[in-house]
């Protein structure tokens, strides 16, 4: 697992999900603009490991969506407390 060190600069939305159904488990999800980034396209693949680097926070756990329009990516990220 290769983390998204690069991605600092170009993360604009990061928030934890409160709609998560268990008390051990965070779902973050965060907006990365900038399309396309092939770098970043090929690590992203649904149930695979992921570890993110911000200027403020750093998360490790499973991709569990994604999707890309023409501005960038959304991408949620499922962690265990």
């Amino acid at each position: 697992m290769r983390p998204w060190r690069d991605l600092a600069g170009r993360v604009t939305f990061w928030s934890p999900d409160s709609k998560s159904t268990d008390a051990l488990i965070t779902r973050h999800t965060l907006r990365v603009i900038g399309a396309p980034l092939p770098d970043l396209e090929q690590q992203l693949r649904l149930k695979e490991r992921a570890l993110v680097i911000t200027s403020s926070q750093e998360i490790e756990g499973t991709i569990v969506d994604y999707h890309a329009d023409l501005t960038g990516y959304d991408i949620t990220i499922e962690s265990k407390n």
